[in-house]
């Protein structure tokens, strides 16, 4: 966690409770439907301010290499 402390405690978290909500994070990923997957995901652009057009494109590229496969 020493490395990162300094990137959690800038969005306002103790580093034991960002541990857990990543923890959080991964099991739902893990556990959940679909669509609430889908809203984690989604969600974690927003939070990250990541270009819907730029995720669209790498999501296009990914599923059009895994049809290769």
């Amino acid at each position: 966690v020493g490395p990162y402390e300094g990137l959690m405690r800038a969005r306002g978290v103790e580093p034991a409770r960002y541990v857990g909500e990543l923890l959080q994070t991964a099991a739902a990923l893990n556990t959940s439907s679909p669509d609430r997957r889908a809203e984690i995901v989604a969600s974690g652009l927003i939070l990250y301010n990541v270009a819907f057009g730029l995720a669209e494109r790498f999501l296009g590229a990914i599923f059009i290499w895994h049809k290769i496969l």
